[in-house]
């Protein structure tokens, strides 16, 4: 079971990491 909650978590915690990669390349590229 912490296996299968292990894995949203970390599926999530990938797409938050990937939307603040690209929110901080747009900030960048605005300058």
């Amino acid at each position: 079971d912490s296996l299968n909650g292990a894995l949203p978590n970390a599926y999530w915690a990938n797409i938050g990491f990937m939307s603040l990669t690209n929110r901080y390349c747009e900030i960048r590229s605005d300058l």
